[in-house]
């Protein structure tokens, strides 16, 4: 039997939701084994911040900011913004251990992001000012709803926000770190992509797991902060709570109970579990015969008994230590890390080329997760020997079918599309998954996405110059051009499945998951595409539709690059409908029947169009004005092809010759053409070649004036 090692774990008791003098609740952690700048920490609610702010730097108790390195502050409601003030002093600024010594200023300290209604960012700032905090620009504040739509108490927000003006309103969508957090008391969400693998984790209450437990190493502590659940009547006779009130209250409140905790941790193969939300109801029991003992034990039953065999779940109050014993190979924390997931180690697999299908071994090391979602989790890893990176998408494979993006990836090959090197399966790695089966696919690594490149310029509020986004879009209309003359429809176009590499500026369409060959006759589900960039006919529910839905996406991603927002930012389907129509005016009913036939469910409000010269910034350029509302057209037939948008003025610029990037680099390759692509539309190869590149292509033997295009029909691809 492997050997075992001892992990502790400390608790800080913290006064969630209750003042300073309830430190019961545990919302957070000290991991004493834990280097500097190796703990995220979430859910850090007022309370929290209370605790923090008033420990002594001096207690063993006090959690030590270079121990952090990201900090999320969420659930600020109104009365929980006074506890902030002194918790962001306190941590930015503290007070040196030794007061002869200021050394502890030195310190980095963590990334603070703090979430709340709209109104916070002037509040903190202003008290700031008035307490004469030294510096303001170690945290960010997101402003997340509008003040009338927040729900606090005594309408705090409201009369904080009447003076300000339009400037402090608005929604925003934040991109922020690996967890998707819905709160139940904002009814925000937001998104973390820092692409780390943590090995301990602390989830609050209200979090979803789903999204941040694949990302850390397994086996892992994770810590889940469950509401108290259920305590048997013949435990506690005075409780007058049943399991369905506590069940109803708890949920209500957006919390998870310990024994939903259990059966969802299960699910997503966490290894580890603590539950520690049990709070100033139920203090440190005194003796062996203390009934709040059966009630701790009750709890870990319960979670454990769903979890499954062995004490997996165990229940902390506050100021306990709680050890963990783990197998030598279960260890994750200083700086032991098994063989088992060993990310510095060479792993070595029997693999299948990505064009050839001819098998190879692929040696990789240095992974970490950079992604994932319903389909499955990206890693980044560098080839051993080359060096070279690589991106691998881990995805469950159906051992029923044929995997459709495999199959399109091994035939697809541009350069402006990710290109597939090599594909292997492995078994699950879990005794509950060891009869699954999963597909990775190794994939050319491009380190950013049009997505970050454009958040980039919101967050500076700034637009993103146009050269840029014509580069940018031609790429992306030259690989659409490509993959449709083929017959496949990619389906979720959208500024996350555009990579970048900026310093080329080389564009790549990645993502193939949804992407599908149409037929003509054949039929295709309708709710497929990201909702923003969704076109009209998938949201009339047609399933006879073409490739034309990637240009109505194509259309959307282009106006989000000139706005520094999306333009149809619909909370719904029908919501989405709603947001289009504002713009682009009611649908006629031959609109409607070009979109789809069979929808005659619903009569819409008449609403004329807005003008988009109006709906983009002032001297906004005419020819991207015109490309876009070209492109965005209720009628799909009547939406430019990629080709014909290739061709557009709005691309002239990058067809002059001796025209480099902003950056003063050389474009990369905007035009070397193959003879499939020129055949896609030659009338309109002239347009689409500069005359200064036709002597390239003359050195691959194809000259304008005597080429013969491939048949369309030639070009199309089938799936076995």
């Amino acid at each position: 039997m492997a050997a075992r090692r001892t992990m502790s774990v400390q608790f800080l008791g913290t006064s969630s939701g209750g003042g300073p003098t309830e430190s019961r609740n545990c919302s957070s952690l000290v991991i004493d084994c834990l280097g500097n700048d190796t703990l995220w920490m979430v859910d850090c609610a007022e309370g929290t911040t209370r605790q923090f702010a008033f420990q002594s730097p001096a207690t063993p108790m006090w959690l030590k900011p270079n121990k952090v390195a990201k900090m999320f502050i969420t659930h600020m409601h109104a009365d929980h913004v006074m506890g902030i003030i002194p918790f962001l002093r306190h941590i930015l600024y503290p007070p040196p251990v030794n007061p002869s010594t200021s050394s502890n200023h030195s310190v980095p300290q963590p990334k603070i992001e703090i979430f709340g209604p709209a109104g916070l960012r002037f509040f903190v700032r202003s008290i700031l000012k008035m307490t004469l905090t030294r510096t303001l620009d170690k945290y960010v504040v997101h402003e997340l709803l509008r003040a009338d739509d927040t729900p606090t108490t005594y309408g705090f927000w409201r009369e904080l926000t009447r003076g300000h003006g339009p400037s402090v309103l608005g929604d925003i969508i934040v991109d922020a770190g690996p967890i998707l957090h819905r709160d139940p008391c904002l009814g925000y969400t937001f998104t973390e992509e820092d692409g780390l693998r943590r090995q301990i984790v602390v989830l609050g209450d209200t979090y979803d797991a789903s999204a941040i437990i694949p990302l850390c190493r397994s086996p892992s502590l994770v810590i889940h902060e469950a509401t108290d659940g259920h305590i048997p009547h013949e435990i506690q006779p005075s409780n007058k709570r049943t399991p369905e009130t506590v069940q109803m209250t708890s949920l209500a409140r957006g919390h998870s109970i310990p024994a939903n905790a259990g059966q969802f941790a299960k699910a997503v193969g966490a290894e580890r579990l603590v539950l520690n939300h049990i709070g100033g109801r139920f203090p440190v029991p005194r003796h062996d015969r203390d009934p709040r003992l059966h009630i701790i034990r009750e709890l870990e039953r319960q979670a454990t008994e769903s979890w499954g065999s062995g004490q997996r779940a165990m229940v902390a109050w506050d100021f306990c230590r709680v050890t963990l014993h783990h197998p030598e190979e279960d260890l994750h924390v200083m700086g032991q890390v098994s063989s088992i997931d060993d990310p510095s180690r060479v792993t070595t697999v029997a693999a299948n080329d990505g064009k050839t299908g001819s098998a190879r071994e692929i040696s990789y090391t240095n992974y970490k997760v950079i992604g994932n979602g319903s389909f499955g989790v990206v890693y980044q890893a560098k080839l051993v020997p080359t060096g070279d990176e690589i991106a691998i998408k881990k995805v469950l494979q159906d051992k029923r079918f044929k995997n459709r993006e495999l199959q399109i990836m091994r035939l697809v090959s541009h350069p402006n599309v990710v290109d597939l090197e090599a594909f292997f399966y492995i078994s699950g790695e879990k005794p509950a998954q060891k009869d699954e089966v999963y597909l990775n696919l190794v994939l050319e690594y491009v380190p950013e996405t049009v997505y970050r490149a454009s958040r980039h310029y919101a967050k500076l509020k700034q637009p993103m110059p146009m050269l840029q986004i014509k580069l940018y879009m031609y790429q992306l209309l030259r690989s659409l051009a490509y993959i449709h003359s083929l017959g496949i429809c990619h389906r979720d176009i959208k500024p996350q499945n555009l990579l970048l590499n900026p310093s080329t500026g080389v564009l790549k369409l990645c993502d193939f998951g949804s992407a599908k060959i149409l037929v003509a006759g054949e039929p295709n589900v309708s709710y497929i595409c990201s909702r923003y960039y969704r076109a009209p006919e998938l949201i009339f529910g047609a399933t006879n539709y073409t490739t034309n839905i990637d240009i109505w996406s194509t259309g959307c991603v282009m106006a989000e690059l000139m706005m520094g927002q999306p333009l149809f930012p619909g909370e719904s389907g029908i919501d989405q409908l709603v947001e289009i129509i504002k713009i682009l005016g009611t649908p006629s009913r031959e609109q409607i029947k070009t979109m789809n036939p069979n929808y005659m469910e619903h009569k819409f409000p008449q609403i004329r169009p807005h003008p988009f010269s109006k709906v983009f910034r002032p001297r906004t350029a005419p020819e991207a004005i015109d490309l876009v509302s070209k492109l965005l057209e209720y009628t799909p037939s009547a939406r430019l092809s990629a080709v014909e948008a290739m061709v557009h003025p709005f691309f002239d610029e990058l067809r002059t010759e001796g025209a480099r990037m902003p950056n003063g680099k050389p474009f990369p390759p905007l035009f070397d053409f193959t003879r499939e692509e020129l055949s896609v539309r030659p009338d309109l190869d002239r347009r689409l070649v500069p005359p200064h590149c036709e002597s390239e292509l003359a050195t691959r033997g194809i000259v304008l004036d005597s080429f013969v295009p491939i048949p369309l029909d030639e070009l199309k691809i089938t799936l076995d």
